[in-house]
């Protein structure tokens, strides 16, 4: 378990493995001390226990029964959920929605963390055919959409280079295709954008 604000993560092998949860903000009228909280837990943890294991065991059973096709990374902790889902009275497409869901907000949490993402959600949102183009290219129409003042901001063509093949995955389950041509030009090699529109993603 990872506990922080914000860019906890920014690894994009490992959003792919992760499961986020959002907290909500405990105010000052909610608040209560460890001792307060060790006795309301000591009331009520047989009950939480008693539950767990009934969920746990129902779901073993649940796990004969679930259809293996489709199955994302993290494969044996997909289909326990499924089980999960099934075991709440729920069909296991609830759960690969929510699964879905959650991966792709982690995504995009990430990928607002780079200088480069909201620049290309412009430039794309302007140039709905996509992009064909060298890095330098790209680098230009980029920096026409950016405060390229940030920290980050990749300067030259071989830094968006990078930065832009470390986020191809991510950008991918955002709906944004990356792909570069095989042989390599008088200018470079070129580099072909495309958007698609992805479910549950704004």
């Amino acid at each position: 378990m990872l506990n922080g604000i914000s860019g906890l993560i920014t690894q994009q092998d490992l959003f792919e493995r992760a499961v986020y949860l959002e907290l909500p903000t405990i105010s000052g009228r909610e608040r209560v001390t460890d001792q307060q909280l060790q006795k309301a837990f000591e009331t009520y943890w047989p009950g939480i226990l008693g539950a767990i294991l009934d969920l746990f065991a129902t779901t073993l059973a649940k796990l004969t029964e679930l259809d293996h096709a489709g199955l994302p990374r993290m494969a044996d902790f997909a289909l326990l959920g499924r089980a999960v889902s099934l075991t709440m009275g729920e069909p296991a497409e609830a759960y690969n929605e929510a699964y879905k869901q959650n991966r792709l907000d982690a995504v995009e949490r990430g990928l607002e963390d780079s200088p480069i993402y909201q620049p290309l959600i412009s430039l794309l949102n302007n140039t709905p055919g996509g992009f064909y183009g060298t890095y330098q290219d790209l680098l230009e129409k980029l920096t026409f959409h950016s405060d390229t003042r940030c920290r980050d901001w990749p300067h030259n063509p071989k830094r968006l280079s990078n930065k832009l093949m470390r986020q191809t995955l991510a950008l991918r389950l955002m709906g944004i295709h990356v792909d570069r041509d095989q042989q390599r030009r008088e200018r470079g090699y070129y580099i072909p954008i495309t958007r698609e529109r992805v479910s549950g993603c704004t």
